[in-house]
Formats: C-alpha cells, structure tokens, sequence
C-alpha cells in the first residue's frame, strides 16, 4: 500500500506516512516482482511465535489451537492453506 507502513516489523510506524520501500522491496520490483500478500510477522522478526500488537497470534490453519509459530508463521500459515506461491505437499 503506497505512502502507508502497514508492516510490523515496529508497531509505532504504523500508518506513518512512508517515503521509500525497502532496498529488497525495490530490488525485487525492479526486476518485475508482483507484491500480492504480506503476512504478519512478530516485531523486529525476532520472536519464538509469529503474534503482533496489530492483527493478533497467528494460527495454524488446520488447527486452530497451535501456531505455525517463528519469524515466518505468516507465511507457513499461507503455504499451509494453499494461498502462497510456494508450493505446499499434501500426501
């Protein structure tokens, strides 16, 4: 979203108006990425669970009552229910 930090990587820059992405943000734009998802991480990505201030713990999509927990619990939560583009192996 342009001009808006939606990220929670500091939960005090949210909605603090935005002037430049990410050096690897742009590099991958650059090279004609399409951002289509961001999940949620913990603050500063440095947290045993993925759970913020802003949108809560992140669960497991096939159980309700555990955490896909880590740094990138948002996203094994989006490979877990089939949403991401890296691919999830069902057997």
């Amino acid at each position: 979203m342009p001009n808006c930090t939606t990220n929670g990587g500091y939960v005090a820059w949210i909605n603090q108006p935005q002037t430049t992405e990410c050096s690897v943000v742009e590099t991958l734009l650059r090279a004609g990425a399409v951002m289509y998802a961001r999940t949620t991480q913990p603050q500063a990505v440095m947290h045993l669970e993925t759970e913020t201030n802003i949108y809560g713990r992140t669960v497991n999509p096939w159980n309700l009552d555990l955490t896909p927990g880590g740094s990138s619990g948002g996203e094994s939560a989006l490979v877990a229910m089939r949403g991401s583009v890296l691919v999830s192996r069902v057997d």
